[in-house]
């Protein structure tokens, strides 16, 4: 039976190593690879079988993106088919169609920083294989606010801002879920009083700095926010992947 290849490529921050997982589907089971696919480059390779459906890929392609997104905190950018290439049994390539490409232009204004460069642990690449394995779906809107918290805020405030948004919409709405959540994730986690003189987590006491009186002088709130922020976006990893179903 021939396979096609689906390539789908993107700029992105590239914070991962390159793995594979074989993710079932209601027309056969995919093959999928993710990859550094060049400078500035993440690539999305799948393998389907004639009876997987085109759609049904593309669908695959994008879910797998937002896993990527939300596992790695790594955005991919301008995502889209790359190429397309029908293997034939022996291996050989019976056709292949170049879909698209990012122009040179694109090439210029990527700039990643140098920590978002380094490989993925051992440990972390086999989970992300698990989540890919798993086939669980991250809503759009969710992805969308996440990219935009990486690369579009301006600053760690904006980026903590959004974030917290995100896992406050997966929890629900309600400010006392975030803190229950949190609480249950991290136990030690710091306890404030908000302006109302009630107990929360550091979490939300800077998250209400930046709207309401607190008596946190705004440098001291800015300065806290930028060093919680990665566990923070660790927290809204840990709720997507929980909530989320296959």
């Amino acid at each position: 039976m021939a396979v096609t290849r689906y390539v789908y490529g993107g700029r992105g921050y590239l914070r991962f190593a390159t793995l594979t997982a074989a993710v079932p589907g209601p027309g056969g089971t995919c093959e999928v690879r993710v990859y550094r696919g060049g400078p500035s480059r993440a690539r999305i390779s799948i393998q389907a079988a004639d009876g997987v459906a085109q759609p049904e890929v593309d669908r695959l392609a994008e879910q797998v993106r937002g896993q990527v997104i939300v596992f790695c905190q790594a955005p991919i950018r301008d995502f889209g088919l790359d190429s397309s290439e029908t293997i034939a049994d022996d291996g050989s390539a019976k056709r292949s169609a170049f879909a698209r490409t990012l122009g040179r232009q694109d090439d210029l204004i990527v700039c990643v920083p140098f920590e978002h460069q380094t490989d993925m642990s051992s440990d972390d690449v086999k989970a992300l294989e698990d989540i890919i394995a798993t086939s669980k779906a991250i809503p759009l809107s969710l992805v969308t606010s996440i990219e935009h918290s990486l690369t579009q805020a301006e600053g760690d405030v904006e980026a903590f801002l959004a974030i917290y948004a995100v896992l406050q919409s997966v929890l629900g709405g309600k400010q006392a879920d975030v803190d229950s959540f949190i609480l249950g994730v991290q136990p030690n986690c710091e306890i404030a009083k908000d302006s109302r003189g009630r107990k929360v987590t550091i979490y939300t006491k800077l998250r209400n700095a930046k709207g309401h009186p607190t008596g946190m002088p705004p440098d001291e709130a800015s300065k806290r926010i930028s060093n919680l922020l990665p566990k923070l976006r660790q927290h809204v990893k840990t709720a997507l992947f929980r909530s989320t179903a296959p």
